[in-house]
């Protein structure tokens, strides 16, 4: 079951997060101070996957007003395998009315493929769009990614929502 992280319930936070650094490389991810002081943003939702009480996942993503951007998405090394990253994207999928737009590393090593095929298992597709990921605090590098989606995007409507991701997601909160 996912449960929202906020301020009120900052000891799943600190559980979260060893999670999430494991799973993310430095460049991919947020530093832990600046993550938690972004649990107030309203359209950023934190999430731990919770299993007999205990986290076994995490799941963070942004709402817009067309569309959801899926930013991290990662289960306990311990507890891969186990079908917890589909019931945390199935669960995310059942609870958005908008197309998912999430971030992926190019199909460029077995690991990223077995990823891509795990997404595109629940209904996503990559996209045919050059996407840079920013940076997280202005000084790390940006990433070159792909992007996935439950709906089709004409590119016009693509390249509006990447303009909202980087303002919104990276840009204002370094």
């Amino acid at each position: 079951m996912l449960e929202a992280i906020t301020t009120t319930n900052i000891q799943r936070f600190e559980e979260v997060m060893p999670i999430y650094i494991t799973a993310f490389p430095a460049d991919e991810r947020r530093e832990s101070d600046q993550l938690k002081k972004m649990l107030t943003i309203n359209r950023m939702k934190l999430m731990a996957y919770m299993d007999n009480g205990n986290v076994v996942g995490m799941l963070c993503y942004w709402t817009f007003r067309t569309f959801t951007f899926g930013e991290h998405i990662a289960i306990d090394r311990q507890k891969k395998g186990k079908g917890y990253g589909s019931t945390i994207m199935k669960e995310l999928l059942a609870s958005i009315e908008t197309p998912l737009l999430l971030e992926v590393e190019h199909p460029n090593s077995e690991e990223a493929v077995r990823r891509i095929r795990f997404y595109e298992r629940l209904g996503l597709t990559l996209l045919n769009y050059d996407y840079m990921q920013p940076s997280y605090d202005g000084v790390k590098p940006p990433v070159s990614m792909a992007l996935m989606s439950n709906k089709p995007w004409d590119s016009a409507s693509l390249e509006l929502a990447v303009k909202e991701v980087t303002k919104t997601v990276y840009v204002d909160h370094y």
